[in-house]
């Protein structure tokens, strides 16, 4: 490699948030999503077998009104006529596809997903560097919709049993923990944590008990920081 490609290259993986991959990243990548996938559709549908996954892909470019307004300016991207938002996550584009679904045929429990590139403005070298916070960075979250009145205790059957899988992909010691943040959009949401160093644990999943779907909808978000999962294979 060109030693100006070689410098263009080390400068915006280690310090702009903007990492590069490689083929054997990609392969990795792909990898990872299929893991989890299945062993996500496998502890849901032991509960019920009536569950059915939805793969999807939602433009990158979203309506600015569809934006979370727990953001703000200082988190995300927009055009100049503030009609459209590079997404600072995936969520928006899979609730979009579930209404779709939901009011064209598909019946519940339904769980939509998607693996895709999501943006946020990082300033922090720091929180790059230790945190693994990147300016471009990809997500993969499910949207897991149940009836809010079935009786099958989803939440808790998805944090007592994705720890054990994480930690069979990694090989690293895993933990579940209370997040240090909860969402406004979230009855209660828990962590995932690897050990990456003695005194180090790294955050790879968040799964919330959200409560902004609807009024008769349950729905328990699945989200996984696919860069921080594929640095730590």
């Amino acid at each position: 490699m060109p030693s100006s490609i070689k410098t263009f290259y080390s400068t915006y993986n280690n310090s702009k948030g903007l990492p590069f991959w490689n083929a054997e990243d990609i392969k990795k990548r792909l990898y990872i999503k299929e893991y989890l996938t299945l062993h996500l559709q496998n502890i849901l549908c032991k509960m019920n077998q009536a569950w059915d996954f939805q793969e999807i892909e939602a433009p990158i470019l979203t309506p600015l009104e569809l934006i979370n307004p727990n953001y703000t300016d200082n988190d995300y991207f927009k055009t100049n006529d503030n009609k459209l938002a590079i997404r600072p996550e995936t969520t928006m584009g899979s609730y979009e596809v579930a209404k779709y679904y939901l009011n064209n045929g598909f019946k519940l429990p339904l769980a939509v997903f998607q693996q895709g590139k999501s943006f946020r403005k990082e300033d922090s070298e720091q929180s790059m560097q230790m945190h693994k916070r990147f300016t471009e960075f990809y997500q993969l979250e499910y949207q897991c919709l149940y009836s809010a009145n079935s009786k099958a205790d989803y939440y808790n059957e998805v944090i007592t049993k994705l720890p054990a899988i994480v930690q069979d992909l990694l090989k690293l010691e895993t933990r579940c923990v209370p997040s240090d943040r909860l969402p406004a959009y979230s009855k209660q949401t828990m962590d995932i944590e690897v050990k990456t160093h003695p005194d180090k644990w790294l955050e790879i999943c968040s799964i919330s008990d959200r409560i902004d779907y609807a009024e008769n909808i349950k729905n328990v978000e699945v989200a996984f920081g696919l860069d921080r999962l594929l640095l730590c294979l």
